[in-house]
């Protein structure tokens, strides 16, 4: 559930979240009144329920209004008994739910003729529908301008060739340039030009020197009855090396292969796939209607794929149809890290090698892919799930005893200049760590800002969901039992886990045990990957790190403005060190220890 209130002043800090200066409501959504329970629009990505007394009131007068070409403040003037701040709420959440797009603008207006707008008229329709699930582009005109601009090559064949590149024309790819596999498929392209006197088609020779010509291109598509690693492999090769994406398509009698999109410098290469799935033996379609059916799937990807409307599915991937069952499914595609074409290998040869390659091969696939980014992305921050995690960011021992610090309103200010502490000065140390100096730096680092507000602290993490967790193992604090403790950021104090000195334990799970005889204290931090893998996935566990890296520095420079030393450990037991601090095994998993003295 999604609550407007507020929402227009959110997105007002948020510059990745503009609304459109003169918003539009897509004409082809159904509205349907339900009384009391709402108005729901049906005709979008999902069905979208809206309740209370606006979506009863204000609604049914606002949306008529939202035909994109009215701006925020002539809406305003059109309903002047609406407060400013309720229609800019109700715009930003119809927004946020992908109900709205951009208007016509001056460029969309010199990019389409009127004879262009009306013979695409119900494709734009449908573009304006769904132009929001990804925000690629601004309106439904961008969404058919990158058709217009895309200069496509389409190698193909077979019988369904004509049938795909008569849909692509159709459906407004500016420069069409068609390869057919032989010469006498030639004829088959002879009337594609006259179905759109806005699509440029070109049949090229089959026997064009292929390598030399893809540079042309912006995108280029095989499509086949077979792979044919030869040929395919030189232009893979050709594509990489003059920067240019390409799509394999594989038709057969009982299915579609579809997938993946080789990217010019991203994701796996065409040898990294072979590598990984066999390649697919030529076998032809004897059925027209499986033909067609081939062709029409394979069509409409191409468009969804060119058009950008809904996220990228195809990077890394490839997808099979099932002509007789109508089921789909996926398998992912990894980029190999000792690919001799795309990785760091020299020879043909050399393979995967585990467990060796793991951690390359994690960071290889949780790369942001740059083709595969939506910036529709950016508005899961403002998703109910997203909210409960952030509210929720902060661990809590409910049933352990609770030992109370010194509140740091009470404490003097650590005054300390930034820029002199990073050079390495240190005021005069004290003669022991106290409960105080914990206060600060645990208080400083990972307590709530605002207690009682959103966690927000004084150290970023990722997404707000303060994934770094702080274990205070103490044996010479003054004002503090040695023990095991938990610092609870929410309520600023310490949670007790174990009693008595842990220093013979500590001694056999870290690497520089002599540095405990220095130190008063440790500062065990962990990484709550857990939380952040709710919201992130795999990169999780990136995350945890970075999150874990920017705490530590925290830690460190809070410790030296006091005077006091400390050291950073990275290596240390991770399952004894787990085990000591009783947390959850692949929830929590620590990620630095910071040893403090005098």
């Amino acid at each position: 559930m999604y609550k407007a209130a507020g929402l227009s002043d959110r997105f007002q800090m948020d510059p990745q979240m503009r609304l459109p200066r003169r918003p539009r409501f897509s004409e082809d959504y159904l509205l349907i009144d339900l009384g009391e329970a709402g108005l729901l629009v049906q005709g979008a990505e999902q069905p979208e329920l809206f309740r209370g007394k606006a979506a009863r009131v204000l609604l049914p007068r606002l949306l008529p209004l939202l035909d994109g070409t009215r701006t925020v403040e002539d809406l305003h003037a059109a309903l002047p008994q609406v407060k400013p701040a309720l229609i800019a709420d109700t715009i930003s959440l119809l927004f946020l739910r992908g109900l709205l797009e951009e208007g016509p603008t001056a460029e969309d207006q010199r990019l389409f003729s009127d004879e262009e707008c009306a013979r695409y008229q119900q494709q734009l329709l449908f573009f304006g529908r769904y132009t929001d699930v990804s925000r690629a582009s601004h309106n439904r005109y961008g969404t058919q301008g990158r058709l217009k601009l895309t200069n496509l090559l389409l190698i193909v064949e077979g019988a369904a060739g004509p049938s795909i590149a008569a849909e692509l024309a159709k459906a407004g790819i500016g420069q069409l340039s068609i390869l057919p596999a032989t010469a006498d498929q030639l004829v088959l392209y002879k009337e594609i030009a006259a179905l759109n006197p806005f699509c440029s088609v070109q049949v090229l020779d089959p026997a064009l020197m292929l390598e030399q010509e893809v540079g042309r291109y912006s995108s280029v598509v095989v499509v086949g009855h077979g792979d044919d690693p030869e040929r395919w492999g030189r232009l893979a090769h050709a594509c990489r090396q003059q920067g240019v994406s390409w799509l394999r398509a594989i038709y057969q009698s009982q299915r579609v292969e579809i997938g993946p999109i080789f990217s010019a410098d991203e994701g796996a290469c065409y040898q990294c796939f072979l590598s990984q799935v066999p390649a697919a033996e030529c076998s032809q379609p004897a059925a027209t209607l499986a033909t067609e059916a081939s062709a029409a799937y394979i069509a409409l990807t191409i468009v969804m794929e060119i058009s950008r409307l809904f996220p990228t599915a195809l990077i890394n991937k490839v997808r099979r149809f099932d002509l007789d069952s109508f089921t789909l499914d996926e398998q992912p595609i990894l980029r190999l890290p000792r690919c001799s074409a795309c990785g760091s290998a020299t020879q043909a040869q050399e393979t995967l090698r585990l467990p060796d390659d793991l951690a390359l091969l994690f960071h290889l696939e949780t790369n942001h892919k740059w083709e595969a980014v939506a910036l529709k992305g950016h508005q899961i921050h403002y998703s109910a799930q997203v909210s409960n995690l952030t509210m929720g960011a902060y661990k809590e021992y409910w049933t352990f005893p609770k030992v109370a610090l010194p509140p740091l309103e009470e404490l003097p200010p650590v005054a300390a200049d930034l820029g002199a502490v990073l050079a390495g000065w240190r005021p005069t140390a004290p003669e022991r760590i106290t409960v105080e100096h914990l206060s600060q730096i645990c208080g400083l680092s990972a307590r709530w800002r605002e207690p009682g507000t959103l966690p927000y602290r004084f150290t970023p993490s990722g997404g707000g969901l303060c994934s770094a967790e702080l274990y205070v193992i103490g044996w010479d604090v003054a004002g503090l039992d040695p023990g095991i403790y938990h610092y609870d950021g929410a309520r600023h104090r310490l949670e007790r886990l174990r009693e008595g000195d842990q220093r013979p334990y500590l001694r056999n799970l870290i690497a520089v045990e002599e540095l405990i005889d220095r130190s008063a204290m440790a500062i065990v931090q962990t990484g709550h990957f857990y939380r952040l893998s709710s919201k992130y996935g795999p990169r999780a566990y990136r995350y945890v790190h970075l999150d874990a890296g920017v705490m530590t520095q925290s830690l460190r420079l809070l410790a030296n403005a006091l005077g006091l030393r400390a050291w950073n450990l990275g290596q240390f037991a991770d399952g004894g060190l787990a085990e000591l601090l009783h947390i959850p095994p692949l929830q929590e998993l620590p990620t630095q220890v910071v040893l403090i003295g005098c």
